[in-house]
């Protein structure tokens, strides 16, 4: 037989067993790092998806495990190396869902820029991901860009008309704009949803009480307060900070039989 010949197929069984080999230890480390993330054990399953991404890095599956551990873990430079490797390898099936968990993470940690990356490449997925619209307000918020935070918060709580979070949000970045009427409204809505949500029955009982101030005392307004706090209080009786403002707006109205019912009140629940 030729040199040449017995040569080349001692080369090809050399790179056959090499390969086949190669392939066992992937599929060893890769079944081995799905197991170690349903033990929650992330930092070993990193490990091991990096041992198999070293065997072959042109499999998208690793780095999707990877960038898996690395959003478990809230591990923001392992979460971009993750995204790197996939955009090598033109992997372009992530999802909005995907983007929003790396935008709160980066959000987590201070990060606002790579927080509204995340977002906006999220939001060329699904235009319309109510989470991820009122992420880019809450990130536009940290920046002080309040117009585009107002932009953000309006479309997330139209695609999520339930969400009183959402609303309440708008109804906050309105007041902190000084859109009063806005700012009201938006908060009616919150109660048109949830009747009992405190943070609107607290913001609209203060916004009163600021109107009651700068009105120079008018009536009208503190009655409109007292009638928030009195249905915060009916809903969270034990709230004993709630009930001595109330004990004061009382005071302020001259109606001390609901003055001292406040105060009896407030007595009781100190001694428990």
């Amino acid at each position: 037989m030729n040199k040449v010949f017995i040569l080349f197929l001692l080369i090809c069984c050399f790179v056959n067993s090499y390969g086949q080999e190669a392939k066992t230890a992937y599929d060893e480390y890769y079944a081995q790092g799905e197991q170690a993330i349903t033990n929650k054990e992330y930092n070993q399953a990193i490990e091991l998806f990096q041992k198999a991404a070293k065997i072959n890095n042109e499999l998208p599956a690793t780095y999707l495990k990877l960038l898996q551990c690395a959003l478990l873990k809230e591990d923001l430079i392992l979460i971009k190396r993750s995204l790197t490797d996939l955009d090598r390898l033109n992997y372009d099936k992530l999802n909005a869902a995907v983007y929003l968990a790396y935008a709160k993470v980066a959000y987590t940690q201070k990060q606002y820029g790579t927080a509204l990356q995340a977002t906006q490449v999220g939001l060329q997925k699904d235009p319309n991901h109510s989470d991820l619209l009122f992420m880019g307000g809450m990130v536009y918020q940290r920046q002080n860009k309040w117009d585009e935070a107002i932009s953000k918060f309006q479309l997330s709580a139209k695609n999520d008309p339930t969400n009183v979070t959402k609303w309440n949000e708008l109804a906050a970045a309105y007041g902190h704009q000084g859109f009063k009427i806005q700012s009201k409204s938006t908060y009616d809505k919150t109660l048109s949803i949830d009747p009992q949500n405190k943070v609107a029955l607290i913001h609209l009982g203060k916004m009163s009480l600021d109107e009651y101030v700068e009105n120079n005392n008018r009536s009208q307004d503190l009655i409109v307060a007292i009638r928030y706090y009195e249905k915060y209080i009916t809903y969270y009786p034990k709230d004993q900070k709630v009930l001595e403002l109330l004990k004061n707006l009382y005071r302020a109205q001259g109606n001390m039989e609901s003055y001292e019912i406040a105060q009896e009140r407030i007595a009781n629940l100190q001694k428990k």
